[in-house]
């Protein structure tokens, strides 16, 4: 039984405990620590036994346990997983990874001294439907080099995540997905283009639009916004282009016009190549729960974890390069 305590008890590492209870076994949540005592509390009701802390450090210190989830704000990772490190404690974080590639470096070379397993929790690459996009992409179905396409915005989610020392905005914290798993579909990225404004009162870029070019030819457009009024939400488009045809994403079609599929077992992408249109289903399961349980086996097995702390350095890595060619303008290579 691996245990596991929690530095920070706001939403997400309520997500990732809950997620453990209910769905990963060989994971005992053990202890929890937030400088916010009605976060601890409230964690603590959801996990009975769990010892409370009200400093990570002193939980690092007095704790029976032998990992921590690192859900802070993304700015105070790399100090937390350094802290962790050194106690001897393998270390699951959150991404983005850092609010620099200092930083990043910092805590990869911390961990490997120490001789823990660092793992970043860039989720898609655990997920049944995102797989499947690779997989498509991998079969050369629609043809390459390909351009990835997302139009998307809201109100986002506001607090430390629109300051740009601590959370770097949608084309950092919300975006960083994108960026990781089109590294792992597309392999090196080598330039970033693009316009990047602030619609409101936040240190933040919140709004724009960029490209991501990789050395396959391969490209990833991206336009989001987290600048909206609250209640405002921008139309939402999501396809792949390729010379031989377009990939759609689950919810950009009506599913049911190609073909019949339980949609709360399974889920489907629309391959329309011009001759036909077919979906390409799979099944659903949950992401995070993969995401567990491979931090489970590396930690017990002696192994390295799928995402390991150089993935998740590449996926800053063009986050940072999107942000500083959005802000001047100007062309930024990016260098891994």
């Amino acid at each position: 039984m691996l245990k596991l305590g929690f530095i920070g008890c706001g939403g997400i590492d309520r997500h990732h405990a809950g997620t453990i209870k209910a769905e990963v076994d060989g994971i005992w949540i053990a202890a929890a620590a937030d400088i916010a005592p009605e976060a601890a509390e409230a964690f603590g009701e959801a996990h009975p036994g769990c010892a409370l802390y009200d400093d990570y450090r002193k939980m690092l210190a007095k704790a029976d346990i032998e990992a921590v989830c690192v859900g802070l704000p993304t700015g105070l990772h790399a100090e937390a997983t350094i802290a962790a490190a050194r106690a001897g404690k393998h270390v699951f974080c959150e991404k983005p990874m850092a609010m620099s590639l200092v930083d990043a470096d910092r805590m990869i070379e911390a961990c490997d001294a120490a001789g823990v397993k660092l793992m970043i929790g860039q989720v898609r690459r655990y997920d049944s439907d995102w797989g499947t996009f690779k997989s498509l992409i991998d079969s050369g179905v629609i043809g390459c080099p390909v351009l990835w396409r997302q139009t998307t915005g809201g109100a986002g989610p506001g607090r430390w995540f629109m300051d740009a020392e601590m959370g770097g905005g949608p084309f950092l914290d919300g975006a960083v997905h994108n960026w990781d798993f089109a590294n792992y579909v597309f392999g090196k990225p080598v330039e970033a283009i693009g316009s990047i404004m602030t619609f409101r009162k936040t240190t933040a870029l919140d709004t724009g639009a960029v490209i991501v070019r990789y050395e396959s030819g391969d490209e990833v457009m991206l336009s989001w916004s987290w600048g909206l009024p609250k209640g405002a939400s921008a139309t939402h488009t999501h396809d792949v282009l390729g010379p031989n045809g377009v990939i759609k994403f689950p919810g950009m079609f009506n599913a049911a016009d190609f073909g019949e599929i339980d949609p709360k077992e399974y889920g489907a992408y629309l391959v329309d190549t011009g001759d036909s249109k077919r979906l390409e289903t799979f099944p659903k399961r949950n992401m995070f729960a993969a995401e567990w349980e491979d931090f489970r086996d590396a930690v017990c097995g002696g192994r390295s974890p799928k995402v390991t702390g150089e993935i998740g350095k590449a996926a800053l890595a063009v986050g940072l390069a999107v942000l500083e060619a959005g802000r001047t303008r100007k062309p930024v290579e990016i260098r891994i």
